[in-house]
């Protein structure tokens, strides 16, 4: 039997910046660019890319999946995590970040399955969730679906589920708690109104029929959202129309549409990092209701004519462009 030395740390590296320098390896790296499309596989950012080794178990005959596209930020944070004499053992299997790597893939990939068949059978809309949103260009290309500069990430699609399933688990502790909740019609589709020939659609979370009497009247348009730590004090200091004005919209225009005008609605917030829950009632607001009402219609008349509308700001370093998903393709483009 014979033997295998394990190699030393620093004969281990000398290997690995070695391999580094080979045809071989540029190739491999090319292919994995060309298959994230420019983009880091974490945080979405573009620019300079970096093609990070999930594990060193098949050093030099790697799988497509054993290499993970990354901007220089996410890769550097990888390598903090482990230690770089972890990154340099090939002696090890880590398999932690490829399970992860795998789970993001695959998340992607069935999101992107989603988004082709529900965009071939959709006309443009707008969801009147966001019409509190203060940008008209944001809305417009929400409207028509524009592809956004940043693909989905793993984790944005993880957050997005929490949100969906803490919304059932505060629909379970209503009805235990011995609030009536209605939240979907005959045929199990939520309960929503449309506008504009569908143009104009909105999703409620549910309304409560009945309920103990204390929490009344009934009935009331119900809204829960699941938020960090810090939103979620935010909202019990300053009140849902200051904390998040979008969410304060909302609520006004599906109060109006759905003709709950009479109770408060019932905002729920669950706090993600402790799990606290925050009720707070939220009174009609006839105003606000007809001003979102009236943008709404006023923005699918203007999509509908090819009418550019106007950006929240003349500088796109304004905190609201720096974090839109639209920014690159707003501020280069006077095309929609």
């Amino acid at each position: 039997m014979v033997l295998r030395r394990r190699l030393s740390g620093r004969e281990r590296k000398a290997l690995y910046q070695d391999y580094l320098k080979t045809d071989h390896w540029r190739q491999r790296r090319e292919m994995a660019l060309e298959r994230a499309g420019g983009r880091c596989r974490e945080c979405g950012k573009g620019g300079p890319l970096e093609v990070h080794h999930l594990t060193y178990a098949r050093l030099f005959q790697e799988r497509d999946e054993d290499l993970l596209v990354l901007c220089r930020d996410c890769h550097g944070r990888r390598h903090g995590y482990r230690g770089e004499e972890d990154m340099q053992d090939f002696n090890m299997r880590n398999t932690g970040g490829r399970v992860a790597h795998l789970v993001d893939t695959a998340m992607l990939r069935a999101q992107e399955a989603a988004d082709t068949e529900r965009l071939a059978a959709r006309t443009p809309r707008i969801g009147a969730s966001r019409l509190g949103e203060s940008c008209l260009r944001k809305l417009q290309y929400e409207f028509f679906k524009a592809p956004k500069d940043k693909p989905f990430t793993g984790k944005a699609l993880r957050i997005f589920h929490r949100g969906h399933e803490g919304e059932n688990w505060m629909a379970q502790w209503l009805r235990q708690a011995g609030f009536e909740l209605y939240t979907h019609n005959a045929d199990g589709q939520q309960i929503c109104f449309r506008a504009l020939d569908g143009k104009i659609l909105g999703y409620a979370d549910g309304v409560v029929r009945s309920g103990p009497e204390e929490c009344g009247p009934y009935p009331r348009l119900w809204e829960n959202k699941v938020l960090g730590a810090k939103g979620w004090n935010k909202i019990g200091r300053d009140g849902l129309k200051k904390a998040y004005p979008v969410y304060y919209g909302q609520v006004q225009l599906y109060m109006a549409y759905f003709e709950l005008t009479d109770a408060p609605a019932l905002f729920t917030a669950l706090n993600a990092d402790s799990m606290e829950i925050c009720a707070l009632d939220v009174p009609f607001d006839a105003a606000t209701a007809q001003e979102l009402s009236d943008k709404a219609v006023n923005l699918v008349r203007a999509c509908e004519a090819g009418q550019l509308l106007p950006r929240c700001a003349t500088d796109e370093t304004w905190f609201e462009c720096k974090f839109c998903d639209w920014r690159q393709r707003c501020w280069s483009s006077q095309e929609i």
